[in-house]
C-alpha cells in the first residue's frame, strides 16, 4: 500500500514512536531500541528492508568460535540476498546490532543451510581442539632428551 511520507511522518514523529509501531502494533522482530537506528526502522516501514514478524521468529545459538564472527556470518549471508535485505543497508548500523539478532535474522530467512554452515564451523573447531590436545609443545632441550 502507498502512504505518503508526509502522512507517516505526521503520525510517527520520533524513533520511539516508529519503534513502538513496528514492534508492538505490527509485531516486527527487532533488536533492542538502542541497538537499531531510526533509518532502519523507516526502511522497514517503507518496505525497503524485509520485516520479519515475531511469529516467524526462530532462535539459534551461535558459539563464540573462530569462523563464527559477525563478519563470517555476513559473508555467508552474501549468498542469500534476501537475508541481507532484512538487515540495515549501512555497515555502521549493522555494527550496532547484537550478534544474536544478526544470527537469528539469517537463520529465519536461510534456515537449514545456515545451520549446516554453522555446524561445519563448530565441527572444524572441535577437530582442531582435539588435535591440539593430542600433542604438546616441548622445549627443544627436553625434546632432545626425550
Amino acid at each position: 500500500m502507498k502512504v505518503s511520507a508526509q502522512s507517516f511522518a505526521a503520525k510517527y514523529k520520533s524513533k520511539i514512536e516508529i519503534f513502538r509501531f513496528l514492534a508492538t502494533d505490527c509485531g516486527v522482530y527487532l533488536p533492542e531500541y538502542n541497538e537499531v537506528s531510526i533509518f532502519h526502522l523507516k526502511d522497514i516501514a517503507a518496505n525497503k528492508r524485509t520485516a520479519i514478524l515475531n511469529e516467524q521468529m526462530k532462535n539459534i545459538k551461535v558459539p563464540y568460535f573462530k569462523g563464527l564472527s559477525i563478519e563470517n556470518m555476513l559473508e555467508f549471508a552474501k549468498g542469500y540476498p534476501e537475508a541481507l535485505r532484512a538487515l540495515p543497508m549501512v555497515q555502521r548500523e549493522i555494527d550496532r546490532m547484537p550478534r544474536e539478532y544478526i544470527a537469528n535474522v539469517i537463520f529465519i530467512i536461510v534456515g537449514k543451510p545456515f545451520q549446516d554452515w554453522m555446524n561445519q564451523k563448530i565441527n572444524e573447531r572441535h577437530e582442531k581442539v582435539a588435535e591440539e590436545k593430542d600433542t604438546i609443545l616441548m622445549d627443544p632441550a627436553i625434546y632432545k632428551i626425550f
